[in-house]
């Protein structure tokens, strides 16, 4: 499983909205791809988050779906 954030540009986290993040990860940039030595494997699940304009997507299982999938494929351990 990789988890990557997937922004817009309008997402509310940035500085623009009046926060301290500058954007970064947003979809269609060079910043949004895994770096190159990250091998992602064909199968991989990959989880993206921030794709709503106002969740900060700092939270890999919040609408996500990613806990339920875990569940499905009977995973019992996560490491970080």
């Amino acid at each position: 499983v990789l988890v990557r954030k997937s922004y817009s540009p309008q997402n509310t986290s940035f500085t623009s909205s009046g926060t301290a993040s500058a954007p970064h990860c947003l979809v269609g940039t060079p910043g949004h791809a895994f770096h190159p030595s990250v091998h992602v494997p064909e199968n991989a699940i990959i989880v993206e988050t921030g794709q709503d304009p106002s969740d900060p997507g700092h939270d890999a299982f919040h609408q996500t779906g990613l806990g339920e999938r875990l569940l499905e494929l009977d995973v019992t351990r996560v490491v970080v």
